[in-house]
């Protein structure tokens, strides 16, 4: 436990760029390797799928990630997405801690959090044979009572909107790990939890991001990260993998170029997912009869024309009945 929270307390403690991606648990499965290569950005739902034991379409050569057996994947993969910039901890923390595998994501035109979460959709829809499955929670939507009910709010302000929106989030985190057990149910098939936080971004733009109320935000979310692991590792039998994905997804569309063109911006938009077309839900049903046939087919024609190639051409075989030549009798 307090492992897990000197790791989270590294990630904090970085100055992030174009976004990190922090694993905080992997199933057995795959392997991740320390490297200094950043991960590209389109690569995010690949590295998912691929904790999961499900194909990819891309061919990738990036080095942090390696797939040790088929076996052992994680029933359960759950991200947390989170919309802002890190508050700077004091030296000391981030100099004592140890942190996971933690690795910077490398800018891709039209990648982030709702591309992301619309291809991983993409990739469960084709796995319905297996059950597979994808939930969304936007933490920001979840009700909640009392907003400071188990919560040590440290410098936040209850009072003040951007402070309440972050405890709002907060303990609808808690109600995940309070369902932790459904999620991980081992009927439900391999699925994903996407969890969707975007309050630390005004927070941070109201206080500053070297502030107390965000170093208090960053703790409150810290423990509550820390608790999350531990919990969903517990009830899916350490076949889980956790993952935080950090962007500053408000800031960069605020610095799009103001020279560029509507209508381009808007084919772009258009065009940033490249999804494939829906299938119905006979198809794989419909793909395996025609491939097995196929190939039944192929295997017979393959056998009749070895057994005609070596048969004795004697009088008895068709062979000869059919190339020998009739002679004429005369009457």
């Amino acid at each position: 436990m307090l492992l897990i929270i000197s790791a989270i307390f590294a990630v904090l403690g970085s100055a992030l760029g174009n976004g990190e991606f922090i694993v905080f648990s992997s199933p057995e499965s795959v392997k991740f390797v320390d490297t200094s290569k950043p991960l590209p950005a389109d690569l995010v739902p690949d590295v998912v799928a691929a904790n999961l034991g499900f194909s990819t379409n891309s061919d990738s050569s990036w080095p942090g990630l390696l797939r040790v057996s088929p076996f052992n994947s994680a029933r359960l993969a759950v991200i947390f997405s989170l919309d802002g910039p890190w508050a700077r901890l004091p030296g000391e923390v981030a100099k004592n801690a140890m942190s996971k595998h933690k690795y910077q994501l490398s800018p891709v035109s039209g990648e982030g959090p709702s591309s992301w979460w619309m291809q991983l959709q993409h990739i469960t829809g084709q796995r319905m044979m297996i059950k597979a499955s994808a939930k969304q929670v936007t933490l920001a939507d979840e009700p909640t009572d009392d907003v400071t009910d188990g919560i040590d709010i440290g410098a936040l302000n209850p009072k003040v909107d951007e402070d309440k929106a972050w405890l709002v989030e907060m303990q609808a985190l808690k109600t995940v790990m309070r369902n932790a057990s459904q999620y991980c149910d081992v009927s439900n098939g391999p699925g994903i939890l996407w969890l969707d936080s975007t309050a630390l971004h005004a927070l941070s733009d109201l206080h500053g991001p070297s502030s107390s109320p965000v170093l208090s935000a960053t703790k409150i979310l810290s423990s509550a990260l820390a608790g999350l692991n531990e919990i969903f590792e517990k009830h899916c039998e350490g076949k889980v993998f956790i993952a935080t994905v950090t962007t500053d997804s408000s800031h960069t569309r605020r610095t799009r170029s103001l020279l560029a063109e509507s209508g381009s911006v808007k084919a772009e938009e258009d065009n940033e997912y490249n999804l494939s077309k829906e299938y119905d839900q006979y198809y794989p049903v419909m793909f395996n009869i025609f491939l097995f046939f196929g190939i039944g087919f192929f295997m017979s024609l393959v056998a009749i024309s070895y057994a005609i190639a070596n048969m004795d051409p004697g009088r008895d075989s068709i062979i000869y009945r059919m190339t020998s030549t009739r002679m004429k009798k005369d009457n």
